[in-house]
């Protein structure tokens, strides 16, 4: 599954244009939304953060197949356990900086 699907449709059913494929920096982008969203939907007793690190782990598959090194992005991604983890694992596959 690609979990920009649905902006692609949006953009051919309005435009008649398939968008273009989404740049890793856009991509780290969606990955830090989604966690965000999860981390506040689970956030019960304070460990929203931790339960989106465990479930994202098994997430992470969704993006990575399309972003290359796809094994370097999935093996430093189970081993995080919070937001700035995640942002270490894009600097070490990727080089992305961390999100302002």
């Amino acid at each position: 599954m690609r979990p920009w699907l649905l902006r692609d449709v949006w953009s051919y059913l309005t435009t008649g244009v398939v968008a273009a494929e989404p740049t890793v920096e856009e991509k780290c982008g969606m990955i830090r939304q989604h966690f965000a969203g999860i981390a506040r939907y689970r956030n019960t007793e304070g460990e929203g953060e931790h339960i989106a690190a465990c479930m994202f782990r098994k997430r992470i598959s969704w993006y990575a197949r399309t972003m290359h090194p796809c094994r370097g992005l999935k093996d430093e991604m189970r081993e995080i356990s919070t937001d700035v983890d995640m942002e270490n694992a894009f600097a070490a596959v990727f080089g992305v900086a961390a999100a302002v």
